[in-house]
């Protein structure tokens, strides 16, 4: 998936569908619940685990990917895109075929509330008309070892 169309999924996402019809048994608060303080909410960490569980590298590429989306929905003002655009080249890399159709997922299921909604949208409006650009090696922007995990 392109930078360009990650960035045009964001937006869709969180402008056209609104505030998210979709509710997570989770907390209402902004940030959430994360019971074992890994850095991916527990509704989130749930999905995960149930739509995307049975493959260790697809699970681990996409709690990297959540737990940049609670960084941006925790700090709109001032999160770092470079772990985002990391989570997304390691998606990528993992799963190509699956990318697009879990970062829409995930990126749904974050944006769960209206603040969440809101807090994404301001976030992607700091990086609006950016040049993005990655690792040439994808394998590289995965904060774990593709190779390693089986």
């Amino acid at each position: 998936m392109k930078r360009w169309q990650y960035i045009f999924l964001a937006l869709v996402v969180l402008l056209a569908g609104g505030v998210l019809l979709r509710r997570c048994n989770s907390s209402n608060s902004l940030v959430g619940i994360d019971s074992n303080h890994d850095g991916v909410r527990d509704d989130l960490e749930k999905l995960i685990d149930e739509k995307w569980g049975s493959d260790p590298k697809i699970r681990s590429a996409a709690r990297q990917l959540a737990k940049t989306f609670q960084q941006e929905i925790e700090n709109p003002e001032t999160a770092d895109n470079k772990p985002g655009l990391a989570a997304v080249d390691c998606l990528d890399y993992v799963t190509p075929e699956k990318s697009g159709e879990i970062l829409k997922g995930l990126k749904e299921a974050a944006a769960n509330t209206s603040a969440r909604a809101r807090a994404l949208v301001r976030y992607n409006q700091r990086f609006s008309g950016t040049f993005l650009s990655g690792p040439k090696n994808r394998a590289e922007a995965c904060s774990f070892d593709p190779a390693l995990v089986q």
